[in-house]
Order: C-alpha cells, then sequence, then structure tokens
C-alpha cells in the first residue's frame, strides 16, 4: 500500500494536478461545497460499502463525469464500479500515476 502523503507528493511533483487530502467520504463532501474535483482518489482499505454509497451521491450531487473515482484497491465483494475504475492490487506508483494521468 502506498502511503497517502507520499502520493500526494508524487502526484503533485508529477503532473499539474493539485491534490487535496481528506480521511473520510463525509469529509470530501464537505470539501466539494468549495471545489469541484476533476478525480476522486479512494483508498480501499479505508472505505466500506456506506462509502461506495456516499459516493455515488457525490457523484450526482457534482454531476461529475463517469470517471471521476479511482479506488486503490477493491472492496471485497466488489464487482463492478458504476462511476469510476478500480486499480487491483498489487499496484506501483507508476500505476497510479498512469490512472490518474489517464483520466485528467
Amino acid at each position: 500500500m502506498i502511503q497517502a502523503s507520499l502520493l500526494i507528493r508524487l502526484v503533485s511533483r508529477a503532473t499539474r494536478h493539485i491534490v487535496v487530502h481528506v480521511l473520510t467520504v463525509e469529509a470530501a463532501i464537505q470539501l466539494t461545497q468549495h471545489i469541484r474535483p476533476d478525480l476522486i482518489i479512494v483508498d480501499e482499505d479505508a472505505c466500506n460499502m456506506d462509502d461506495l454509497a456516499l459516493c455515488d451521491s457525490l457523484y450526482k450531487q457534482l454531476q461529475l463525469t463517469t470517471d471521476a473515482f479511482l479506488f486503490l484497491g477493491r472492496p471485497q465483494g466488489e464487482q463492478r464500479l458504476e462511476h469510476g475504475t478500480f486499480l487491483d492490487k498489487p499496484y506501483s506508483i507508476n500505476d497510479v500515476l498512469y490512472k490518474i494521468e489517464e483520466r485528467l
């Protein structure tokens, strides 16, 4: 698993994108009252099925693009993601950076 702080530094350096880190989907929803994200990266280890429902709500509320979410890992039992992509484990930082650039 790639630590969030490392991912933030690498994405900020390797791309032209601004990275904002939040710890919960609820915090992401609060943040989106002030900014509209192009991509939301969700760590599967910090996610539960309720979070997937909140992501769906966030997608609809912000009218995000079809591929607005990148899940690092796949929540147990989850086969498909309606508004994004799973990056299955194991993955490297290069895999993550490639998926980010592919979506933005």
